[in-house]
């Protein structure tokens, strides 16, 4: 598992540049006036948990709150998700590097939450009916 805060501006990350092209490409379908299907995928928040340090700074890292991990967590749910954890050492960190990750997963997150710009841009277009937009965060899993 890994993180950084990165000096570098959103769109010099790849989800800042996915939501970029994927307005450059919508205009141009919406200006020809053809129909179109675009399907868009980001990156985060999946590690590595890389973001530009400004949404680091949005967070106080001494007030995250780390959960704690029961003993015996592994044998309280399905056998399907046991196996998809292919990290198990990674279940119980210690207290301070799971501070930092939640940290990062949160920073993350957010700059996710500011490619909002993707939605405002079928506003703008007027095409912000004729879409649909989908989100799985395994809810495709049986325990989902």
């Amino acid at each position: 598992m890994s993180w950084h805060a990165s000096e570098g501006a959103d769109l010099q990350h790849t989800d800042g540049l996915v939501a970029l092209e994927a307005i450059h490409l919508m205009k141009n379908y919406r200006e020809e006036g053809s129909p179109f299907f675009l399907a868009v995928g980001f990156y985060k928040p999946h590690t590595p948990f890389v973001a530009p340090k400004r949404y680091f700074e949005m967070y106080d890292k001494s007030k995250i709150v780390v959960p704690t991990v029961p003993e015996g967590y592994l044998d309280t749910i399905p056998e399907p998700a046991v196996r998809s954890i292919r990290k198990k050492d990674q279940i119980d960190l210690p207290e301070d590097t799971a501070r930092s990750a939640i940290h990062a997963y949160h920073a993350t997150i957010s700059y996710l939450d500011a490619r909002r710009r993707l939605l405002d841009a079928l506003e703008t277009l007027g095409i912000e009916g004729h879409y649909h937009c989908a989100v799985h965060l395994g809810s495709w899993l049986p325990y989902g």
